[in-house]
C-alpha cells in the first residue's frame, strides 16, 4: 500500500506483508484527503522466487475529505512545540532557514523539537519547522501545518522581484499563455498559493498562480485581452501566501517585466473608379488603429456623381457624395479592407435657354450686340 499527499508525483510504502487471502481491509490507514494506490503479486510456496504473476497496480485514489491541520506551535527558547494530533503515531518534522530544508526530515515520536544545534550551525536566519503527524507508518499523514518563525540575529528584510517577461497580445485575439516568475527573499511561500496578484491585469485576461518552490512562484497568464496596455506588471503579495510575513507586500517592479497588449491594425485600400481624381488624402493606408484619414476624390471634367452616387460600406469604410464633383471615403476599419469606387457619370447636355435676357434689347442698324446682363442655362442628365 502506497500513499501520498498529491494526485501525482511519488508516493510512499506504508504497507508491506503477506496475505493468505485474496483481500484485505486496509479502512486503519486511509486517510481523509490522502492518496492511496495498490501493488498486488500472486506466489506459491518458494515464495517470491515463484510468482505466479507479475504485479498489479491500481489507480492512486483520494480518500474523501482532508488533510488535518497541526496546531498549537509554540517557542520556548530554542524548542518548537505544537499539540498533539489525535490518532497520530509519530510526526515528520522539517527545519527550514530562509525558506530552504535544512538537513533531513526529522522523525520524532512526541510534540517537540529543540533546534539549538540547527541554530549554532545554520548561524543567523529565519527558521521555523513544518510538521506532518502520521499514522502507523510515515508518509501516512493525519495533518500537516507550520510553525511560527523564529529570527536568529538581525531581523530580515523581506522583498520579491519579477522576472523579464513580456506578456504580447492583440485585442480581441486569445494570447499565448504566459508564465510571470517571482522570487522570494528572506520569507517563504506557503505551498497551496491561492489569488489574484496581478492588480492591473488587463480586461479579458485572467491569473492563476502556483508553487514553484519555497521561495518561487508562478503565475500564468491566459485569455482574449478586450484592453490594451504597455504598464509594468504591477504584483501584491497577499499576507496569507507567507509563511514569514505577517503583512502583504507588493514587489518590486521591473521596468522589463510588463504587458504589450496593443489594439488590432489594419490597411485600407482605394480601389479609384473611372473618371475620378485623387484631391487629399491616401489611397493605402496601413498600420490603422483607429480611424482613417479621410480621403478625397474629384470628378474628371466632363464628369460628376450624381445624387444617387452610393458604394456599399466595407468593414467599417464609407463613402459619402460631397458635391456633384466630390466624394469622400472615410471611416474606422474592423479588419483590414479593400473599397472599389464607382466610376464618375459622364455629364450629358439635355438642353440649353437663356433664362434670363440681356439688359439691352433695343438696337439700331449697325450696332453690336451687348450680352450684358443675360444668362444662359445649360443642363446635363
Amino acid at each position: 500500500l502506497y500513499a501520498s499527499t498529491s494526485g501525482s508525483g511519488g508516493s510512499t510504502l506504508i504497507f508491506n506483508s503477506d496475505i493468505v487471502a485474496n483481500s484485505k481491509d486496509f479502512s486503519e490507514y486511509m486517510l481523509p484527503g490522502m492518496y492511496y494506490s495498490f501493488e498486488v503479486a500472486a506466489y506459491n510456496s518458494a515464495h517470491y522466487s515463484e510468482t505466479f504473476s507479475g504485479f498489479a497496480y491500481c489507480d492512486r485514489t483520494q480518500m474523501p475529505g482532508s488533510i488535518g491541520t497541526v496546531t498549537g506551535f509554540a517557542w520556548s527558547g530554542n524548542t518548537i512545540s505544537w499539540t498533539a494530533v489525535t490518532g497520530a503515531t509519530g510526526y515528520d518534522v522539517w527545519v527550514m532557514k530562509d525558506g530552504v530544508q535544512k538537513g533531513s526530515v526529522r522523525n520524532v515520536s512526541g510534540t517537540s523539537l529543540d533546534l539549538t544545534s540547527d541554530f549554532e550551525s545554520g548561524g543567523d536566519g529565519t527558521y521555523y519547522v513544518s510538521v506532518s503527524a502520521y499514522k502507523l507508518a510515515r508518509g501516512n499523514y493525519l495533518a500537516e501545518g507550520n510553525s511560527p518563525v523564529k529570527i536568529i540575529g538581525a531581523t530580515p528584510i523581506y522583498s520579491a522581484a519579477v522576472r523579464n517577461v513580456s506578456v504580447n497580445g492583440t485585442i480581441g485575439t486569445a494570447i499565448t499563455e504566459t508564465q510571470v516568475v517571482i522570487d522570494l527573499t528572506n520569507d517563504t511561500f506557503v505551498s497551496a498559493l491561492s489569488g489574484n496578484w496581478i492588480t492591473n491585469l488587463p480586461a479579458g485576461l485572467s491569473q492563476s498562480v502556483s508553487y514553484g518552490g519555497t521561495t518561487m512562484a508562478i503565475i500564468t497568464i491566459s485569455g482574449t485581452p478586450t484592453a490594451a496596455s504597455t504598464e509594468q506588471i504591477a504584483i501584491t503579495i497577499p499576507a496569507d501566501q507567507l509563511i514569514v510575513n505577517t503583512t502583504g507586500f507588493a514587489v518590486t517592479a521591473n521596468a522589463n517585466a510588463k504587458f504589450n497588449i496593443s489594439a488590432p491594425t489594419y490597411t485600407v485600400t482605394i480601389n479609384a473608379g473611372a473618371n475620378m481624381t485623387l484631391a487629399s488624402g491616401n489611397a493605402n493606408q496601413s498600420g490603422l488603429s483607429g480611424a482613417m484619414t479621410d480621403t478625397v476624390y474629384t470628378a474628371a471634367d466632363g464628369y460628376y456623381f450624381p445624387t444617387d452616387y452610393a458604394v456599399a460600406a466595407v468593414n467599417g469604410i464609407s463613402v459619402t457624395r460631397n458635391s456633384y464633383t466630390q466624394i469622400t471615403v472615410s471611416g474606422t476599419p474592423t479588419a483590414s479592407t479593400t473599397i472599389t469606387l464607382d466610376p464618375a457619370t459622364a455629364k450629358t447636355l439635355s438642353s440649353i435657354a437663356v433664362t434670363t435676357s440681356p439688359t439691352k434689347t433695343t438696337y439700331t442698324a449697325g450696332e453690336n450686340f451687348d450680352p450684358a446682363g443675360m444668362v444662359v442655362t445649360a443642363s446635363y442628365s
